[in-house]
C-alpha cells in the first residue's frame, strides 16, 4: 500500500501487486530488482493507475537467524496514468526510498516478508492534454514524499 505524506486514510490510497528476484551474493547483502502496478485514488481523490521499476540494495544486520532484520535504500522511476480530471495524461517520477524490513525463514527454501519504506520523488516530466495557466488543474505537483508498505512471499533455490 502506498500512502502520501497529504493523503487522508480514507480516501487516498494506492494499492497493487509487484514482482521481485531477490539475489544474495553473501549472507549480510542483497540486490532486489522490482516491478510494481499500483491503482486507486491520489489526495486529490481523482484516478490514477502506477507503474514502479524499482532496485533496492538490501543490508541484513543478523543473516544467520530465522528472523532476519534488514535496511534497505534504493532508486526509482514511476510510470503513472492519470483521470480526466487533470489536464495531464501521464507523469514520469524518479525517486529515492530507504526502510527497514522483517524476513522470517520459515524453511531454507521459504520466506515471508514485511517492510517500510519511505519515498521521496520528483516530477521528471508530464505530458499534458492542454494547459491552461488559469485552470487549478492543470497545476502538476513538482514532488511528492510517502510512505510504502510491503509484504511479500520468498522462494528460495
Amino acid at each position: 500500500m502506498l500512502l502520501s505524506e497529504t493523503a487522508e486514510l480514507d480516501s487516498s490510497y494506492l494499492t497493487g501487486l509487484g514482482l521481485s528476484f531477490r539475489v544474495r551474493p553473501t549472507r549480510w547483502f542483497g540486490i532486489e530488482p522490482a516491478i510494481d502496478v499500483f491503482s486507486g485514488y491520489d489526495e486529490y481523490d481523482t484516478a490514477r493507475a502506477e507503474t514502479n521499476i524499482s532496485t533496492d540494495l538490501l543490508f541484513y544486520l543478523n543473516p544467520r537467524d530465522a528472523v532476519q532484520i534488514f535496511g534497505l535504500i534504493g532508486g526509482s522511476i514511476a510510470l503513472a496514468s492519470h483521470s480526466e480530471r487533470w489536464n495531464y495524461e501521464h507523469s514520469t517520477h524518479l525517486g529515492a526510498h530507504l526502510g527497514l524490513g522483517l524476513e522470517f525463514r520459515v524453511t531454507q527454501l521459504l520466506s515471508f516478508n514485511v517492510n517500510a519504506i519511505a519515498f521521496s520523488r520528483g516530477l521528471a516530466g508530464a505530458e499534458a492534454r492542454a494547459l491552461d495557466a488559469d485552470d487549478p488543474h492543470d497545476h502538476i505537483p513538482e514532488s511528492s514524499r510517502g510512505v510504502m508498505l510491503r509484504a511479500s512471499t520468498g522462494f528460495y533455490f
